[in-house]
């Protein structure tokens, strides 16, 4: 299996290379910055928020990994800036926007031409695109249009025989929810490494008949309704072994 991981420097970005690897892959970097780890076979510096470097980083990679195509592209990149709206400046918005859309466009843009029959395309997105939280409306936008993105083009590209799927990770790294917050029915938050096994998998054979879906990664965040936890006799019945 080659494999490109756009946006390769994050710890979750990182799990997922390594989960990769354990799946017998080898696996191409592409970031903003010279970044090194044990799972990368290499690391291309680009901008992908800029189509130009784009299409250059997305050749590099290929030729890395034999210069005949790829089988995975992951696009794990983003730029998340707080705020609320009307205290979120033109030059924020379009930041984030860029950082998280325009990489993930580019990105799939330029790796499609490299992709065959049997290949996949992961975008790691994010709850917070259809769950609401206070001061994050760039970046709820953001990663609300690339879950747009990633059904749109896993309906063009279903023909072809390449699998577009998304990963939806809640807050990560396993932090433990204190009874009576606000949130998680697990009682934890999931984990950089859940999250990784999530997009193997997608990216991998055993996904083979699934394209098109979003995959929440959080530990039940979505499914709750906020009144199971702002009731006292509610949590604690919750909580119950």
């Amino acid at each position: 299996m080659r494999a490109v991981i756009v946006g390769s420097s994050s710890v979750t970005a990182q799990r997922i290379a390594e989960a990769l690897v354990s799946d017998g892959a080898r696996v191409v970097g592409i970031n903003s910055s010279d970044f090194e780890h044990p799972a990368l076979t290499a690391n291309v510096v680009a901008d992908m928020s800029d189509p130009s470097q784009s299409e250059l980083a997305m050749a590099a990679a290929v030729d890395v990994l034999g210069g005949d195509g790829i089988d995975v592209l992951i696009t794990a990149a983003a730029k998340q800036l707080g705020g609320r709206l009307h205290e979120t400046s033109v030059q924020t918005w379009r930041a984030v926007l860029a950082g998280t859309l325009d990489t993930t466009f580019n990105a799939i843009h330029a790796a499609v031409p490299h992709l065959g029959p049997g290949s996949a395309i992961v975008a790691l997105t994010s709850v917070n695109a259809y769950l609401a939280h206070p001061g994050n409306s760039a970046y709820a936008t953001a990663k609300g249009a690339v879950h747009a993105l990633v059904t749109q083009a896993s309906l063009e590209y279903a023909p072809r025989g390449i699998r577009v799927n998304a990963v939806a990770p809640a807050l990560i790294d396993g932090h433990t929810v204190p009874d009576g917050e606000v949130g998680y029915p697990m009682g934890r938050t999931p984990t950089s490494e859940e999250v990784a096994q999530a997009v193997a998998f997608l990216a991998s054979a055993r996904a083979s008949g699934i394209t098109g879906v979003i995959l929440p990664v959080d530990a039940g965040l979505s499914v709750a309704s906020p009144v199971a936890f702002t009731r006292p006799a509610m949590v604690e019945q919750w909580r119950k072994p």
